[in-house]
Formats: structure tokens, C-alpha cells, sequence
């Protein structure tokens, strides 16, 4: 197995990489539902949902085209809309994950001597792909 580092990762709104991140989770999950009928000795679940959310956070940057692309969507005067979103976790082309997202929320903070630091909450829209090549 090849060790990954932090380091080389980012993310990228389609193709433009959202300047001054500098860490990002992303949080895929899958839903069970129950199916035990009487008589059942042990519990029986089967699949249901598939759903993903995640966060991103960084250095704020208003001058960042892709950072303002993201904290326009709390701006009264802008219209939400989905981001394309990529995860990478190398410096090279592949692999990331990816998918359509909906910005939930966006936490800004600063304290003295300290950068003002931004973070980005998402929840997928769709599927979350996985691509290697």
C-alpha cells in the first residue's frame, strides 16, 4: 500500500482548486432499515440510502475566485445553487472522489494574533464517485 500525506490534497470546484484549504473530510455514509420478521433468531437489515457530507476549512481568502464561489451562497443577494465538488488526496490528476454538493453552512473566525480562519459544511447531492484513471 502507498502511504498518502496530507500535504498533496486538496479541492477543487470542477476544475479550479479552492486556494489557502488547508484540510477537508468527507463523510460517506449508507443507511440500514430493519427486516427481521417473526421468528427471526438474530436481526436481518438490509441496504438503504446512500448519502455523503463533508467539510472543508482553511485560511480565508475573499480574493480566492473559488473561496468566493463558495461563501457567495450565504450572500442574501445570490442564488443557492449545487457546487461540483472534487477530493484529492495527491498532488496528480487521480485519484479524488467527487460530486454535487449543497453548502450548508460556513463558519468564519478570527482571534488576535491568528489568521482569520474559514470553514465550509456540504451535503451531497447525487452519488459520490470514486475515480482513479
Amino acid at each position: 500500500m502507498a502511504a498518502l500525506m496530507g500535504k498533496d490534497g486538496s479541492l477543487k470546484i470542477g476544475a479550479n482548486t479552492v486556494g489557502y484549504l488547508d484540510s477537508w473530510a468527507l463523510n460517506p455514509d449508507i443507511g440500514t432499515a430493519e427486516v427481521s420478521a417473526y421468528g427471526d433468531k438474530d436481526r436481518q437489515y438490509i441496504y438503504t440510502i446512500k448519502g455523503w457530507s463533508g467539510t472543508a476549512s482553511g485560511t480565508l481568502d475573499l480574493a480566492d475566485a473559488q473561496q468566493l464561489t463558495l461563501t457567495d451562497q450565504f450572500d442574501s443577494a445570490h442564488t443557492l445553487a449545487v457546487a461540483a465538488l472534487r477530493f484529492y488526496t495527491s498532488t496528480g490528476a487521480f485519484p479524488y472522489w467527487g460530486g454535487n454538493a449543497w453548502m450548508t453552512g460556513m463558519t468564519v473566525n478570527s482571534s488576535i494574533g491568528d489568521k482569520v480562519s474559514v470553514s465550509f459544511n456540504f451535503t451531497g447531492d447525487g452519488n459520490l464517485s470514486y475515480t482513479t484513471a
